[in-house]
């Protein structure tokens, strides 16, 4: 099969009439034009060009492949061309996975910055706990709690969430808890990704102190948004990110639970294609979403 760059190769000196000039206009060293043509000219199995010291002309095989071929070429590259200036203006669909309590806490402001930098481009956003491949799901963009595997992947670090206790007040009411022996009894709502097999296993620490708590849980979940839910209606303890609790306290459907201790902060990581990190509207999202994890970070 022929090499396409060997074609628009031979559509520029034909229509240069030039080695030097197609060599120019392509920005290629001379030695590697005369080189594509001649490996053209062993595939098709003729002589397209007469090269003389003063000229370059047409064969008549060179003269019916340059009009059978050299609008289709024209049409290729433009089509190719338009795409990618389709990708540099910002326009269609980009498509976004990440966990429900991210989509809660972080998106809607990442999601204001990016309507603002790409007001033309469509945002489909896919919601689940579970971690989704972006290939064979045709997604852009992931957003994950925790450094990612995928080997084929580019992932980047994009800033960190503060953990902790935290419960209903009516749940607090009647129960003392000054330190973290008084969780012995208390009622636990975990999230899956917390679990190791059967037990609910978290390392807390007041910056001098560290302890590990390990207890069954009464119920689990798949999303710490969902924790949040039923801890607000009394049920027991969650163990949730700052941000995504921030809103129930301050309306007092929440309150921290050992306030002085809190659990390891978890990194929030994005992850692309390799081949679309550099894209318009792949770039801006994550600009947009470093811009807002690193303002909640001062915060």
């Amino acid at each position: 099969m022929t090499d396409l760059n060997k074609l628009r190769v031979f559509l520029e000196v034909a229509r240069t009439g030039s080695f030097s000039k197609a060599a120019d206009r392509l920005g290629i060293p001379a030695s590697r034009v005369s080189r594509n043509i001649s490996e053209l000219e062993a595939d098709l199995g003729t002589i397209l060009l007469l090269r003389t010291t003063r000229r370059v002309s047409l064969t008549e095989p060179g003269s019916q492949l340059l009009e059978m071929t050299g609008k289709s070429v024209e049409a290729l590259d433009q089509g190719i061309n338009s795409f990618l200036t389709f990708d540099r203006a910002a326009r269609g669909t980009l498509r976004v996975a990440t966990s429900v309590s991210f989509a809660m806490t972080f998106l809607p402001e990442i999601l204001f910055r990016y309507g603002e930098r790409c007001p033309d481009v469509r945002v489909d956003v896919a919601t689940t706990h579970q971690n989704v491949n972006l290939i064979s799901e045709t997604m852009d963009i992931a957003i994950r709690m925790g450094e990612p595997v995928d080997s084929n992947m580019t992932y980047r670090k994009i800033g960190q969430i503060e953990q902790g206790l935290f419960a209903a007040p009516a749940y607090c009411k009647s129960r003392e808890f000054s330190s973290p022996d008084d969780l012995y009894n208390a009622r636990f709502i975990a999230h899956r990704a917390r679990m190791n097999r059967e037990v609910l296993d978290l390392s807390l620490s007041n910056g001098r102190d560290r302890t590990s708590l390990k207890r069954v849980p009464t119920m689990i979940v798949d999303d710490p948004a969902i924790a949040e839910r039923v801890a607000i209606s009394g049920a027991g303890i969650a163990f949730l990110s700052h941000d995504l609790a921030a809103e129930s306290i301050r309306r007092g459907l929440l309150q921290p639970v050992l306030p002085q201790w809190s659990g390891p902060p978890v990194s929030v990581y994005y992850l692309v294609h390799r081949g679309t990190a550099k894209v318009t509207k792949v770039e801006e999202f994550l600009k947009s979403a470093r811009e807002v994890m690193s303002k909640r970070a001062v915060e």
